[in-house]
């Protein structure tokens, strides 16, 4: 496994913890990259991962300030 591999993972999981915290707010990708301190693009990438992961259901209506997210307990 590459560092690369390795630091995408933590990366996601620093992102699942934080999106725990906040599942109940409407959350664009802007907020959650200021968050973790990456680009809006990577923190997008990530989100898409936990999502085809099943680790977080996306709630798409009306995406104006931002989508809601549910974590998924494992």
């Amino acid at each position: 496994m590459s560092i690369l591999w390795i630091e995408m993972h933590l990366r996601d999981e620093l992102v699942l913890e934080w999106l725990k915290e906040h599942q109940h707010e409407r959350i664009p990708h802007d907020t959650i990259a200021e968050a973790v301190g990456c680009h809006r693009h990577t923190a997008r990438a990530i989100v898409k991962r936990l999502e085809s992961a099943g680790r977080i259901e996306i709630n798409r209506s009306g995406y104006r300030g931002g989508w809601f997210y549910k974590c998924k307990e494992k």
